[in-house]
């Protein structure tokens, strides 16, 4: 008996899911059917997912482990097969086939099922979280703790939350009343999602309720019941940040670049003063004169032009106001606000004086 998947919305996922489990050391990709439909199972060394690939009845379907780097290269690119065929020993889709092998049924495992509390977020809400606030989780695995967003719930308030330890990101959803702790989802898991909530219908949730993570189509298993994220509330300015500057998004956008692609080395981006409306920004051998908005600036800040390239990329204001501290402006982290609702903290840099 065979299947043939149809939605693109199940080819882009199980190409979502494929490309994830490829990377990781000790992943594998089975298929399996049931009286639910067909279903792909990824199981990697930190977390697993499932992709429901078509609500046909698939009990008669013996168990398939497929070559997962071979399925990922078959459907990737940035036009996917409109359909794919499973049944007997292979896997056709578009012009290629790929063999499989069968595997004992009882190595099977069900997606697990939401129970107990729970975190509902609209499809849509949850994809604009992710894609503003992914660029800052940490992509150094000796700080796994850090390797995702956090889905907090604290303060009757529902945020996201990503911080590699040197900046921090926070989306605000919404007002928050449920009794759910907050939730915790991997690197691996964050990417699949933004690939795919897209075509996720956009009526429907991303639910969260202990380790799992489900959508209308895909359900993941974390495995981070014992995650404890760091508490980035302590980091948030508390008032003191009197001093400030605010500059036009798009130019210091493209000013931030600009000294990006200029710099031989590791080089700071210096912000200084040139009066009350002008700053002057130094990158090495390279500087720049624009105009803003200075209140009380410090002589001079210093910060990674590259971190303030991605804070300025998944802003949506015209405007964008830097923060700094009244009484350590050059050493204290720098408030970046713009967006409503969406909140950024990066570390300055310590630098010798400005030539």
């Amino acid at each position: 008996m065979a299947s043939i998947v149809t939605e693109a919305s199940a080819v882009i996922c199980l190409r979502a899911l494929a490309k994830r489990t490829m990377v990781n050391v000790y992943g594998t990709l089975m298929l399996y059917g049931n009286e639910k439909g067909l279903f792909a199972h990824a199981h990697t060394n930190k977390w697993e997912g499932w992709v429901r690939l078509s609500c046909e009845t698939m009990s008669t379907l013996a168990v398939q482990m497929c070559d997962v780097r071979a399925l990922a290269k078959a459907i990737g690119g940035k036009h996917p097969p409109s359909s794919l065929v499973v049944g007997g020993d292979n896997i056709a889709i578009g012009g290629a086939v790929l063999g499989t092998r069968p595997i004992p049924t009882q190595d099977i495992v069900a997606a697990p099922e939401v129970s107990g509390d729970t975190i509902h977020v609209r499809c849509d809400a949850m994809l604009q979280a992710l894609d503003s606030t992914s660029y800052a989780m940490s992509v150094d695995d000796g700080r796994l703790a850090l390797c995702g967003v956090f889905v907090d719930t604290r303060d009757c308030a529902l945020n996201v939350v990503a911080t590699d330890g040197r900046r921090m990101v926070a989306r605000y959803l919404g007002p928050y009343f449920g009794q759910a702790a907050g939730r915790f989802i991997p690197s691996d898991i964050v990417w699949i999602l933004r690939e795919t909530l897209s075509v996720e219908p956009c009526g429907e949730g991303v639910a969260l309720s202990g380790d799992v993570v489900v959508t209308p189509r895909m359900t993941f298993n974390t495995h981070t019941n014992h995650h404890n994220y760091p508490d980035y509330r302590q980091v948030l300015p508390n008032g003191t940040h009197t001093r400030s500057l605010a500059v036009d998004r798009t130019l210091m956008l493209d000013a931030a670049r600009e000294a990006q692609r200029n710099r031989l080395s590791d080089g700071a981006l210096v912000i200084a003063p040139r009066d009350d409306s002008a700053i002057t920004l130094t990158c090495e051998h390279w500087s720049k004169t624009m105009s803003g908005l200075c209140v009380n600036l410090p002589d001079a800040v210093a910060v990674n032009p590259r971190y303030l390239i991605d804070t300025l990329k998944a802003q949506d204001a015209g405007v964008i106001t830097l923060r700094f501290d009244s009484e350590h402006p050059v050493t204290s982290p720098i408030d970046i606000v713009g967006e409503p609702g969406l909140r950024t903290v990066i570390m300055p840099i310590r630098v010798g004086p400005v030539a």
